[in-house]
């Protein structure tokens, strides 16, 4: 019986009703099934891979991890933050691309140009032929 929010059985963009039954199996996808007592309705059904998958997306992307979730200003100032260095990097990203493209047409216009090396480049110029 599950009389609090877990890792797996949580409300946070989604509204769970507490308590739960949570019926884990001993198959090989280590099935979990979490019913309501009321009415026996099965609320959600989870295996492992989707447990994994909750702990690589969720609690990466969403940053949905339950003390962040109780701690709401915690949460908001993480993902604030984290926001911001991706920004960051993706700006990096972009100068550094920037940078070397302008780099490669420097050099690229301070060389003579030469017809049978460009059409080589691209596959069109056939040598021997």
């Amino acid at each position: 019986l599950v009389k609090q929010a877990d890792h797996y059985w949580y409300s946070h963009h989604v509204e769970r009703p507490l308590p739960v039954l949570r019926i884990e199996f001993d198959d090989p996808d280590r099935t979990w099934f979490h019913i309501a007592p009321g009415t026996g309705d099965i609320l959600q059904r989870t295996n492992a891979n989707q447990r994994l998958y909750r702990w690589l997306f969720n609690a990466l992307h969403s940053f949905d991890l339950r003390i962040l979730i109780a701690n709401r200003p915690a949460w908001d100032v993480l993902l604030w933050a984290m926001s911001a260095v991706g920004f960051v990097m993706s700006i990096s990203g972009v100068v550094i691309g920037w940078r070397r493209l302008r780099r490669k047409a420097a050099q690229s216009s301070t060389q003579p140009f030469n017809a049978k090396d460009v059409a080589g480049a691209r596959g069109d110029w056939t040598s021997g032929s």
